[in-house]
């Protein structure tokens, strides 16, 4: 009985030592098609987007928010619209909108990052921000007003 316990917990170790020790190899095929190993932590931004209620009261004009990633070239990397919102209606700090995502391709240069809203009969505006390289996370974080 006793040298089965053992046994059982010596299988154990074991395996929890080989689970800890094994690196899994994750691969990707890259733009000219070939699979490299992926060497580094993808780069992410979190967009978080909110409103100071105290300054957007009642305002019933709608207000359309576009999250944006270019690179130094302008070359959009991405960008994504969100619905259109009543301007009254953007959420406040408490609950703000947050939205991740991994920079596509893993593009490790100085990216623009940000949001552009278009305020109805008003205009174009919008927040821009640089995403450094070596940089892994950026917050990038609008107090719409």
């Amino acid at each position: 009985m006793r040298n089965r316990v053992i046994f059982r917990m010596g299988v154990v170790a074991i395996v929890f030592q080989c689970m800890v020790a094994c690196k899994k190899q994750v691969y990707y095929i890259d733009q000219s098609g070939y699979a490299s190993a992926k060497t580094q932590a993808n780069r992410k931004v979190r967009y978080i987007l909110y409103g100071d209620q105290s300054v957007l009261g009642s305002d019933s004009s709608m207000v359309t928010f576009t999250l944006h990633m270019a690179n130094r070239q302008n070359r959009i990397l991405w960008d994504s619209t969100l619905p259109a919102m009543r301007v009254k209606d953007v959420p406040s700090k408490f609950n703000p909108i947050s939205i991740e995502k991994e920079v596509p391709d893993n593009d490790t240069s100085v990216l623009k990052v940000g949001f552009i809203y278009i305020l109805e009969n008003i205009g174009t505006s919008n927040h821009i921000d640089t995403f450094g390289i070596g940089a892994r996370l950026k917050y990038l974080e609008f107090n719409f007003r």
